[in-house]
Order: C-alpha cells, then sequence, then structure tokens
C-alpha cells in the first residue's frame, strides 16, 4: 500500500510540474516583445490625412555631390489612392495605388504649379507605371509610407519584420511630462523586408516619431544610398 501511495504521490507531481511548464505565464508577468511593441505603436499611429500635409525629402546617393532636397505635400484620397505632389525644386507626381506607382512628370511648358491633379498623361504630364509586385525598391518603400498613412500594419507585416526597436516600452500617459520624459517618448524602429532578393537593394525602412506621431520614414539602400520623407507638420514646422 505504501508504494502505491508513493506512486500516486509521484505521477501528481509530474503532472503538476508539466502543467506549470505549459501554461502561459499570467498578464502580470508577461513583458512585451520588441516587434509587439513596435506594431502596436505604429497601429496606434495618429496620422492627419484628411488634408494635405506637407513634406521634405532628402535623397542622399554617391551619384550626387550633395544631398537633392525636395518640398511638397502628400495625402489619401477617398479612393485609396496616396499621393506625393513635389512642387519645389521641380514639379513632380507619385501616385501609389494598392498594386502600382505611378510617376508624372510634365512635358516642358505645359504644366503650372497649379495643375495639381492632371487627369492623364494627355493633360500634359508624361506617366510612368511601375508595379508593387516587381519589388523596385521606391515603389515598395511608397507603398510602406502609404500602408503607414492609411494604418494598414497588416500589410506591412506581410512584408517586413522588425530587426531594432528603440524607445518604446516607456508609459506615455503620465499626467506630468518633463522635458526628459518627452526625450524618452521619442522612438526608432528599424524593418526589414522579408523577402531576401528585395533585401539586397532595400536592406531597411526606418520609422521615427514621438509618442503616436510620425516624424519620418526613410529608405536605407546601403551603399546606395538613402531617401528620408519627413513630415514638416508632424515636426512642428
Amino acid at each position: 500500500m505504501r508504494g502505491l501511495t508513493f506512486l500516486i504521490f509521484g505521477l501528481a507531481l509530474l503532472a503538476t510540474v508539466a502543467t506549470a511548464e505549459t501554461e502561459p505565464p499570467s498578464d502580470d508577468t508577461q513583458t512585451l516583445t520588441p516587434a509587439f511593441a513596435a506594431w502596436a505603436r505604429l497601429a496606434s499611429l495618429e496620422l492627419p490625412i484628411e488634408t494635405p500635409l506637407p513634406f521634405e525629402e532628402v535623397v542622399e546617393s554617391r551619384m550626387f555631390k550633395a544631398p537633392q532636397r525636395a518640398e511638397g505635400v502628400l495625402w489619401i484620397d477617398d479612393a485609396g489612392r496616396f499621393t506625393m505632389a513635389i512642387d519645389d525644386p521641380k514639379l513632380e507626381q507619385r501616385v501609389v495605388t494598392h498594386d502600382a506607382l505611378i510617376l508624372r512628370r510634365p512635358r516642358r511648358g505645359s504644366v503650372t504649379v497649379n495643375d495639381a491633379e492632371p487627369a492623364a498623361a494627355s493633360t500634359g504630364w508624361v506617366e510612368r507605371r511601375l508595379s508593387i509586385d516587381d519589388q523596385r525598391p521606391l515603389a515598395i518603400f511608397l507603398a510602406s509610407l502609404r500602408r503607414l498613412l492609411d494604418a494598414d500594419v497588416s500589410a506591412l507585416k506581410q512584408q517586413f519584420r522588425v530587426d531594432q526597436v528603440t524607445g518604446l516600452g516607456v508609459r506615455e500617459d503620465a499626467e506630468s511630462a518633463t522635458a526628459a520624459d518627452a526625450a524618452v517618448r521619442s522612438w526608432q524602429i528599424r524593418l526589414c523586408p522579408q523577402d531576401e532578393r528585395l533585401a539586397k537593394r532595400l536592406p531597411a525602412v526606418e520609422l521615427a516619431g514621438e509618442a503616436a506621431t510620425l516624424l519620418s520614414i526613410a529608405a536605407d539602400r546601403g551603399r546606395r544610398g538613402r531617401q528620408t520623407v519627413r513630415l514638416l507638420s508632424a515636426s512642428g514646422r
């Protein structure tokens, strides 16, 4: 009888240990992973895109002696099309749909700054269409910006993985925030493409912001250079 009692006790002890190892930790002991914190932050961004949002673009490349700068406005229309309209130093439009990037440039002398919404190339604009599926770095980068502005984080997850996170995990709902607290609220997220072929041409997309505000998004193209889009009104300019 004593042997049977020890056997039953031993089986009960093993069952208890196995249950403890397989059950997930309680909510009190769970810690947020960097990837979870990053996607949660991107899903909660506050992006005022109902009206055109001013931006500045800086392109750094070995092809240029100095960084190339451009300014304009961007928006998403009711049909979900994302448009970047550049008016300085020269007119250009980039329109991102769900499957393509359309580059529009005016024929010489045919379009002015006031012609903000060309209907087609026949109106004086020359168009070039790039498929998103072709995995061209510029198309993927601008499509990523469109998805961010449209809060389409699920689509970003399918194409990117979180590589590095800085500044998240700090409480942002304190009633009295000091200057030091505000500095801590700034964050950076580095996303890398899931596709290895794309990763060779576009190693990473880097995002920076403060609290729920996106300040900039940059395409890191390694030795080929860097393209950064800063949202001017979001950064206080």
